[in-house]
């Protein structure tokens, strides 16, 4: 026989569980002090330069190197924390297109070299610097902040 009583514990306890349910939810959800953001420019390509290229001066300025410029931009409070320089360039073989892996800023690899970035405020900025003469590269800076 089901009571009133029995019915009304029954309640209880789904309710009780239900709350519990949406007290982890909303831990889950809410940012924990120091935890690292990460924001970044979106993929870019830069393009080969079809003969050879020694320079790493941009075409437009005189140069002969296809480049790119990157910049991504954080909260203004936020505290940055890391930048990191990402490409399909490799050696001896590139890795696919959009396939990403993360260089060393400033270190020439298979023909092309990130700008060490560079901090202005609340954006972060590099310039990449392709000079393959029969490839195209893909590109991306991401920032790790702290907000």
């Amino acid at each position: 026989m089901v009571t009133r009583s029995s019915t009304m514990k029954g309640f209880i306890v789904v309710a009780s569980f239900l709350g519990a349910i949406l007290c982890v939810a909303v831990f889950l959800t809410q940012r924990v002090h120091g935890q690292v953001t990460k924001a970044n420019s979106g993929i870019k390509t830069a393009h080969k330069v079809g003969h050879n290229c020694t320079s790493n001066t941009w075409d437009n300025e005189g140069g002969c190197a296809s480049c790119v410029d990157l910049a991504v931009s954080v909260p203004v409070s936020a505290q940055i924390t890391a930048y990191h320089c990402l490409t399909n360039a490799g050696y001896p073989n590139d890795y696919p297109h959009y396939q990403m892996h993360e260089v060393r800023c400033g270190e020439d690899v298979s023909w092309s070299i990130f700008e060490p970035p560079s901090v202005n405020g609340n954006t972060v900025t590099t310039r990449y610097h392709n000079r393959s003469s029969d490839r195209d590269r893909d590109v991306e800076l991401t920032v790790d902040y702290q907000p």
